[in-house]
């Protein structure tokens, strides 16, 4: 599962134009130029089934908000979707829950990058 993770880190880091964070950082992916922090979530097809969500743990979630406080950054979400080796799309939405709907995202978030 961290081989995912780190593989839809390196695929924003890559879109983005920038180095993912350390493993403990706050957040996956940090412009502090743009004034941006990326929490990247990486799923498999298998994941848009149900009611599938993402999750972000209380402590997770307070750590983020003050990191976001203290450097005046806005937090952005970005979900990863990997359909097979070299079929992906990349979705983004504001992060502004705890929790959110893989369905949700794909529906609403934007497109910001599709590979197949």
């Amino acid at each position: 599962m961290e081989k995912v993770a780190l593989k839809g880190e390196r695929i924003v880091g890559k879109l983005l134009g920038l180095k993912p964070t350390k493993k403990l950082a706050p957040f996956d992916v940090v412009d502090f130029n743009a004034g941006y922090a990326y929490e990247v979530k990486t799923v498999s097809s298998l994941a848009l089934s149900g009611s599938n969500k993402i999750h972000i743990e209380a402590k997770a979630w307070e750590r983020k908000q003050n990191f976001l406080a203290e450097y005046g950054l806005e937090g952005i979400l970005m979900v990863v979707v990997i359909y097979a080796k070299d079929s992906v799309e990349v979705y983004q939405v504001p992060l502004t829950k705890q929790h959110m709907r893989i369905s949700t995202i794909i529906k609403t978030g934007a497109l910001v990058s599709q590979s197949s």
